[in-house]
Formats: C-alpha cells, structure tokens, sequence
C-alpha cells in the first residue's frame, strides 16, 4: 500500500498548528499541555511530510507509519545523499534539521504519551496522569506541569520545522 503524499502530511500539520493556536490560553495553564500536544504533532506530521516528499531518495527506506517519534524519521533525513550543490535538496534538510532541532525534537518527542515498560514510572506526558515518583500522580494539565516558556519553545520548534518542511515539499513537487 503507498503511503500518503507530502502535501496531505503538510495539510494536517496546518491542522495541528492552527488547533494549538486556538486552544493556548497564557493565563489557563490547563491549557498548556494541549498546545504542546498539538505542537509535538505538528513537528511529527512535518517530518513524515518531507520523509513522504524524499521516499525514493533515501539510502534506506524509511516507513512512516503509526509511530508518534518524528526523532528518528528525521535521522534518516539527515542520511541522505550527500549534497553537491547549496540549492540541493538534500542541503535544505540538512539546514531544517541541524543538531539544535534534533536535539529539540527529541525533547518534544519524550512528551508525547507512551506506556512504561513494566515497573517503570509513568512519565510525564502532554496527554496521560503521570508519576512524580512512585505513587504520586497527577495530570498534564494541572498547574506546574508545563510553563508558559516551554509552550513558547515548542510553538518556535513546531512553526520552523513546518515551514521549512512546506519549502521543501513545494520545491520536491517543481
């Protein structure tokens, strides 16, 4: 079965972006988690755009799939075929997903929910009650959980990655 095309990718990430506008309110820190949410889906759904955008390209194929970790999609971005020019493609990628925005998508990545392996805690997330330590559990979106500064952080991670991504996947369909 063919995997969804690039532009679908870039249309949901749209999607997710302009939710996580609508649903941040910096003075109702219940809200601060959803945005993040949304945000963390916004990067996720801009790297499986480009990855949908090089399939072909790549050295080895990459599936997209059901998985929510855009950090290792956007690992095999950056092994792909050496540039031999700065308007490659493959150059532009390099610059989307330098060190510093694979650093904060690993970031973004460890928010989204997972279930622990058997006797580990359940970690905070943008989405589940999760464990402080051992028993002591909250929720996402109760006070202290998340800060105004990291919705800011993600909302700047989520909009460079999408527009990069949006440039990239417009210059593969020239």
């Amino acid at each position: 079965m063919a995997e969804a095309g690039a532009h679908l990718w870039i249309s949901q990430a749209d999607s997710d972006i302009s939710a996580a506008a609508r649903v941040y309110d910096p003075s109702d820190a219940r809200t601060f988690c959803q945005a993040i949410a949304k945000y963390q889906q916004a990067v996720e759904k801009s790297v499986k755009a480009v990855v949908a955008g090089q399939q072909g390209r790549l050295r080895t194929h990459v599936k997209i799939g059901y998985g929510h970790d855009a950090l290792p999609l956007a690992q095999a971005l950056r092994r792909g075929p050496r540039p031999t020019k700065p308007t490659d493609i493959q150059q532009k990628i390099n610059r989307m997903l330098n060190d510093y925005v694979l650093s904060e998508i690993e970031v973004i990545d460890a928010l989204a929910p997972r279930r622990p392996a058997p006797g580990d805690l359940h970690v905070r997330n943008t989405e589940y009650p999760f464990e402080r330590i051992a028993g002591d559990w909250t929720a996402p979106a109760l006070p202290g959980n998340f800060e105004t500064s990291q919705v800011e952080r993600f909302r700047s991670l989520a909009d460079r990655v999408h527009q990069d991504a949006k440039e990239i996947v417009g210059a593969l369909r020239r």
